[in-house]
């Protein structure tokens, strides 16, 4: 395809010498997004090559007479030029454009050229196409893993092909000099970096906060969506003058939730090291995000919190999220599971697949929020359906018409969502009218292995969330290891779907510290990846030394605070041997009206009269 380069060149208007660009046929430029900014130029080049066409370059002057009859607003089909005026001064027509066809560039007239500033129509072309760059190819290049692994099979799947190199200013024709130079933004209809927001800054803390907010800890997926509102929602949101930021009582939150999480599978490991508990080692941040996401949702006037999950993870789940109490849990791993064999209702089922309810009061938000997960056997991905059916029922019976009191959230692993087709089916019912429930928050426990299967060879695309660009919907990538980025990207995730009615999908992307289950020896099927996983500090360390390094906490601090939940751990291990299961911990107490077997009902009367029997014998042996 034919592009434009363009030079500067002196052209006469309204009796002035002001300074303008030509044009020059060439092939150096490849951003498809430079002639629609350009419509309005080439249209007032145009007319001033039809009073004298000396007054432009002789390849301005060789493209429009090969085209003597062109209508010039048709040039682009998406851009209709508004002819208010003839007058190359007036803004007004190319503002018009703008704000009609969302272009994140502005006008510049000959009063900004004549203060020498940097601000024209072709550099602030350049600096659109670099930010859509990286809007549509930052999170190939993010910082998502937190393990250091090729981006190569087998750790990612075959079509895992980013660009071979990544893009920098250089190759949006800017260099070294233009870094410090300031650019101008004054759109207020469009939000981003390419906004009024910013008011004006240089090339150099652009690209600082191009890189923070699209290759840092968290990778953006979103230009796929084709409904405009949804993602100039979500560039209002991300591209921001500063990057995230959380005040020093939330950052010592986040650490108590990261800590109780870690802590927890540590202890449990240590008091039931011969028993199954398939922990998220690796992927602690789970909780923290999901202790956020309860948070924001109470602050949303949300009434209902229905969760469904697999077996990763869901021990520290039902605690820390859910508080099923802990002596409860801990003697059911001494087999005491509240159930007698011979009762009826006894599934059987071990405690990792287990559901529980209960209304859970908010001190934040200071209101009460009902929380439950669906109980789930090792079928992974087919309680999300269930989920979804619980939820519709309850908006229906709580007549929540707009499907904001009522939130179902779903824990996906990586090989789950990517290879079992429910998911998908899922998917494709979320958006009919009669099964949708106003969105459903995905997460993704990404531990980058299934069982023992590398992305090689358990699935085609980029990433295992590829299959929900089917229906439209964001999706955030976030390296485990940075709690804050877990935190914020879990009540963003919820804004958008409160806001949308959408799904949202979070990828959690870290690892899994210990084999299948905690019998398993991982070094003997995937002996290169546990290498890796072995020498690799725990998000906990992470994080605190980050804090510590802060002057957040002092390391005295963090060190006492993890010996009162090992001691708080510790109290209900004890209270857990001689913990006996009441009819509270027997039944949900929605099902406590429910009658068992056991109970004789009260005895009926069955007989009929006699000749109602004679009449009916006779009937049925009746032949004509």
């Amino acid at each position: 395809m034919r592009k434009f380069f363009y030079t500067n060149n002196l052209v006469r208007n309204n009796g002035k010498d002001i300074r303008t660009r030509s044009f020059h046929l060439s092939s150096c430029l490849y951003d498809y997004n430079f002639n629609p900014s350009m419509t309005s130029y080439i249209e007032n080049t145009y007319k001033i090559w039809k009073e004298d066409r000396n007054n432009l370059h002789k390849s301005g002057d060789s493209l429009f007479s090969m085209y003597p009859h062109a209508e010039m607003d048709n040039y682009n089909n998406p851009i209709k030029i508004n002819r208010k005026t003839d007058n190359y001064n007036n803004s007004n027509c190319f503002q018009d454009v703008l704000k009609n066809n969302n272009l994140r560039i502005t006008y510049v007239n000959n009063e900004m050229l004549e203060k020498g500033k940097t601000e024209n129509i072709y550099d602030l072309a350049r600096i659109v196409q670099l930010i859509r760059w990286y809007q549509k190819k930052g999170h190939l290049y993010a910082n998502i893993n937190p393990l250091p692994l090729p981006k190569e099979p087998p750790y990612s799947s075959v079509c895992y092909e980013p660009c071979k190199r990544k893009m920098s200013y250089v190759d949006f024709g800017f260099n070294e000099d233009d870094l410090d130079k300031e650019f101008f933004f004054d759109l207020p209809s469009i939000s981003g970096f390419s906004s009024n927001g910013m008011k004006k800054c240089n090339l150099r803390n652009l690209l600082k906060r191009l890189e923070e907010t699209y290759c840092g800890t968290i990778g953006f997926e979103y230009m796929h969506i084709t409904n405009e509102n949804i993602v100039n929602y979500i560039i209002q949101r991300i591209e921001k003058d500063k990057k995230y930021e959380y005040d020093t009582k939330m950052k010592k939150r986040i650490l108590e939730y990261t800590a109780r999480a870690f802590i927890f599978e540590n202890y449990m490991a240590a008091k039931f090291a011969t028993t199954k508990r398939f922990g998220v080692d690796g992927c602690e941040t789970l909780i923290t995000g999901m202790k956020a996401l309860i948070k924001r949702a109470a602050q949303l006037d949300v009434d209902s919190v229905l969760m469904s999950m697999s077996h990763r993870g869901r021990l520290n789940v039902l605690f820390n999220v859910l508080h099923k109490p802990l002596e409860q849990m801990m003697s059911e791993f001494r087999g005491k599971t509240g159930f007698s064999d011979n009762i009826w209702g006894n599934t059987g089922d071990v405690k990792y697949h287990l559901g529980v309810e209960i209304d859970y009061y908010d001190e934040d938000s200071q209101r009460y929020i009902h929380m439950g997960i669906v109980d789930n056997s090792s079928h992974l991905e087919s309680v999300d359906p269930i989920l979804m059916g619980q939820a519709r029922a309850q908006q229906y019976y709580c007549n929540d018409k707009e499907k904001k009191k009522v939130l179902p959230i779903t824990i996906h692993g990586d090989a789950s969502i990517a290879g079992q087709g429910i998911a998908y089916e899922t998917f494709q019912m979320s958006k009919l009218p009669s099964y949708n429930v106003g969105g459903t928050i995905h997460i993704v426990v990404n531990n980058q292995i299934g069982f023992t299967t590398y992305p090689i060879d358990a699935r085609s695309g980029k990433y295992c969330t590829d299959i929900a660009k089917c229906i439209d919907i964001p999706i955030i990538h976030v390296n485990a290891d940075d709690p804050e980025a877990v935190t914020y990207v879990f009540e963003l995730a919820l804004d958008i779907r409160n806001k949308f009615n959408i799904d949202t999908i979070i990828d959690i992307v870290g690892y899994r510290r210990f084999g299948h289950n905690e019998l398993d020896m991982p070094k003997f099927t995937n002996p290169l990846l546990y290498d890796v996983i072995a020498r690799h500090k725990s998000v906990l360390d992470i994080y605190s030394k980050k804090l510590i390094d802060e002057n957040i906490i002092s390391l005295k601090e963090f060190e006492d605070n993890k010996t009162e939940i090992f001691n708080f751990y510790e109290q209900v291990y004890e209270k857990s041997k001689s913990f006996v299961p009441t009819p509270k911990e027997k039944y949900l107490p929605q099902w406590e009206h429910m009658v068992t077997p056991q109970k004789i009902s009260p005895s009926r009367i069955t007989g009929v009269e006699k000749d109602v029997l004679i009449n009916l014998g006779k009937t049925d042996i009746y032949i004509t």
